[in-house]
Order: structure tokens, then sequence, then C-alpha cells
């Protein structure tokens, strides 16, 4: 218990993250930075016990409403500092509002950029210059690794893989947990709930019909992080009246979606980054709208792709029948956007993480434990954590409380963290 560390990485979903924290933890490492990683929803309490950070390194912070910062901060004082990932900086203007710092609390930490766009937005709402680094996304930093031999070998057989990364969770997500939510209108909610399972069941019935065109192509179909797993394949079987799954389809979240764009031919979108970033990839990378699909949901970069709404054009363009090619402006677009650009970013990110604790050093104090705090951590460890963890194992969590159905990958113990980590770095032996 409050084993002191110089960064605690904390990491929401494992299908998205954990990787690349696995190679910022690799590069902080080579610096002589002492490291752990803890996911977020699930050991709270028993990561704030386990671990002093000096700084904490999260993969959001939007506003007073996060509490994972204060919680740290209530045990072992203010002298903890943040670091934000800000894991999500595309948006429109229907969803600006709810993806910048919104108060005082989540503005005055410091701020991971992928793109000066990003960083003028920041300041534009009062976060300081000096808390802002322009490094690009971290996450990217996957697609640089050696492809993984698992995923070339289900790659064997098949004359093309399409990837299809999915994003049907205001669809497939228990309504409450978007209902709670103050920044979202219930009427609203409603309709883009409608519109987005038109969409599911319209890609469900394509791209099994498109399995029986091309039983040469192998489908993957990735869950958006947060959905359930379990009842997404439900949907599908539901939506196309199969009773099992073609062989050339997989339904699966293992692996990030760089990993998956190293063996991708194409990748198809609804309303994606993934779109956006598989042209950076150099994949080539398709819109598909099958469905109504409102304007006001529209993604900048829509701009620079001929979204395609009909399936006979989509299966002419995967067979090669048909040529299919993004705006050559696109990656104008993308510098000013996106912090994909060829670079490496964890390298850098884990020199900026140092000249923080650099910068830092003399405001660090030994804050006596509040002993108050101390106690309802360590019982809130208990009938919280631990409970928690108890439901998930016997299967009850999701039936429970529906808003984890779709979180019960993301718990991974102390000890499945490290023996992930050293799987890691046997793989990448050169990190």
């Amino acid at each position: 218990m409050f084993n002191k560390v110089d960064v605690l990485l904390v990491f929401e979903h494992v299908s998205r993250e954990l990787e690349s924290l696995f190679i910022i933890k690799a590069e902080l490492e080579k610096k002589g930075l002492s490291v752990a990683i803890a996911p977020m929803h699930f050991d709270r309490y028993y990561s704030i016990l386990s671990y002093h950070p000096k700084i904490l390194v999260l993969p959001y912070l939007y506003s007073e409403n996060n509490k994972t910062l204060k919680q740290f901060r209530d045990l072992y004082g203010d002298d903890v500092v943040c670091l934000n990932l800000h894991h999500e900086q595309f948006y429109n203007d229907d969803t600006k509002h709810h993806m910048l710092p919104k108060d005082d609390y989540s503005k005055n930490v410091f701020h991971l950029c992928w793109s000066d766009k990003f960083k003028d937005d920041l300041i534009q709402i009062g976060v300081k210059d000096i808390d802002i680094e322009v490094l690009g996304n971290p996450r990217c930093d996957s697609f640089y690794m050696p492809t993984l031999p698992q995923l070339e070998k289900i790659k064997e057989g098949y004359s093309k893989v399409i990837f299809v990364p999915t994003t049907f969770s205001w669809a497939f997500v228990d309504e409450n947990y978007f209902l709670s939510n103050d920044s979202i209108d219930p009427v609203e909610f409603k309709k883009t709930r409608e519109i987005t399972l038109n969409a599911a069941k319209s890609y469900f019935i394509d791209f099994y019909e498109a399995s029986s065109i091309y039983p040469e192509y192998l489908f993957v179909l990735r869950p958006h992080p947060f959905e359930d797993i379990e009842y997404f394949l439900s949907k599908f079987l539901e939506f196309t009246g199969l009773e099992v799954l073609p062989k050339n389809i997989i339904i699966t979240r293992d692996y990030n979606v760089y990993n998956w764009m190293k063996i991708a031919d194409y990748t198809v979108g609804w309303c994606t980054t993934v779109n956006v970033e598989s042209v950076m990839a150099g994949v080539p990378s398709i819109i598909y709208h099958p469905t109504f699909y409102p304007s006001k949901m529209n993604l900048e970069f829509y701009n620079y792709f001929n979204i395609v709404t009909d399936k006979k054009v989509l299966f002419s363009i995967l067979s090669g029948e048909k040529a299919y090619k993004v705006d050559d402006d696109v990656h104008i677009f993308l510098k000013r956007n996106f912090g994909f650009n060829g670079s490496y970013v964890s390298n850098a990110l884990a020199e900026w993480v140092c000249s923080i604790l650099e910068c830092e050093r003399n405001s660090i104090n030994n804050t006596e434990l509040s002993k108050i705090i101390l106690a309802k951590t360590f019982f809130r460890s208990i009938y919280i954590d631990l409970v928690k963890v108890m439901a998930l194992k016997s299967g009850l969590l999701g039936k429970i409380f529906p808003r984890y159905s779709g979180l019960v990958e993301d718990y991974l113990s102390k000890s499945d963290i490290e023996i992930k980590y050293k799987e890691f770095k046997e793989i990448y032996h050169e990190m």
C-alpha cells in the first residue's frame, strides 16, 4: 500500500488504450521512472491505496464530475500532478462542448494535444498555453509496432480483410447511461438512438450479404468500447435471422484498431474517426451511410470523402470493380487536425513527463494522510471494488448494473496487467 510511483497511467478501455500505455510505460522506464498502470472502472479505491503518484495520467478529464483526480488528491494532497491525454480530440458542433474541459478543476492540469487546432480550442476556453504540449496521438504508435503473429494467422486463407469498426453505442448501451448526463437532451437522444439502431440493422444485414457474395473475404466487425459484445452479437443474429455467425465474419474487440489496420485491405465506418486514421495509415477507407444520417452528426473530415449510401456501390468498391478515392486535400486537413504524421509520439511524451517532474519537484511535499479519508477509501475498496469484482466474476455485474455490461473485458487485476506487460515486452523486445 501507498507505493510511491513517479507516474500512474489510468486506462478506460483495454482494447483502445492498453497497448499504447504499455509503449508509454516502456519509454518512461527507459528514463529511469517508476510507472504503474491501473483501470478506471474497477479497483478504483484499491488503486488509490496502492499508488501514490507524482503524476496521474488520465484518458480524459472533462469536469469535476470526473472524480478520479479529486480522489487521489483527497488522500495524497494537491501536489498530485495530472496529465490529461484527451483520448477524444475529434468533434462536431454538437459534441465539442462535451469534449473540452469545463471548469478550473479540469482546465488547470497538463494537456496533451494531437494537433494545433485542439490546442487553439483549449486556449480559447481558458487553458494556459504553458500547460499544453502538441505531440500527436500516442495511440497511433501501435501502428509502428510489428504486426502481431496472431493477426497474420487470422488473415491466412482470405484474399482480403474488410475491417468494420462500428459506432453503435447510442443504440446498444443502456439508455440510462446517457440520460443520466445532464448535457444530453432526452428527446434528441431518442432520435439519435433510433437513427443509430436503423444504421446498425442495415450494417449487419448488408455485411452478412457481402460475406455470402465474397466467401473469400474476411469481415471483422468491431463493437465500440462500452458496448456489450454479447448483446452486439445477439443483435447481429436477430437482424440477419441467423443462428450462428458465418465463418468469414468475426465479431471481436481483441487488439486495437491500429493492429487491425495493419492487415486490413479496406476500412468501412459509419461515424468513426477510424475512417480518417485509416487514410493516414494508408488503408483505403470508406464511409458508409446506408440509412438516414443527419447533417448535425457530420464530422468535419466527411467533406473529403465520397460517402457511399448504396450497398451495391459498396460491394463493387470492396471487390475492386469500382475505384474509390478520398480527396487529396484530406492530408492538409490531417496535418492541421490529427497527430498521425509518421512520428513516434511516446518518446516525446516521456520527455515531457520528465520535464514536468523536474519543474514540479520543488512543489512536492509530504502531505500527512487524513485518517478519515484513508478509512473511507479502505472501506470503499471492500464494499465497492471487491463486491464489483465478485459480481463481475459471477456474471451478475452487467445484469445488476447494465451500464457495466460492456466493461467486463476492461477489468484487469494488478497481476493481470503485470503479466500482459511482460508479454508485450517479450513480443516487442526491441523496446
